[in-house]
């Protein structure tokens, strides 16, 4: 699994992803704004996040939840999935 910091266009729509992802911010032009997302391997984050650029990613060994970043109220989690 993966951990992702990008951009995405500002009125592009979020795309169908079965993992978390969160908006942190906007570019100082106002046309992309910065996200964080999980996906399983960077081709797999690239097919769900088309448009994305400035890809930065890290890998990990499961979810992390935070006040930053809470566990979204529609995940529901497998039993493999993992909270770190």
């Amino acid at each position: 699994m993966i951990r992702v910091c990008f951009n995405w266009p500002f009125h592009a729509a979020y795309p169908y992803t079965p993992h978390p992802f969160w908006f942190t911010g906007q570019t100082g032009d106002g046309d992309y704004l910065t996200m964080v997302a999980y996906s399983d391997t960077p081709a797999s984050f690239f097919r769900e996040w088309p448009l994305a650029s400035r890809a930065d990613w890290t890998e990990c060994e499961g979810y992390t939840f935070s006040d930053r970043f809470p566990k979204p109220s529609w995940l529901t989690l497998g039993p493999n999935d993992r909270i770190v």
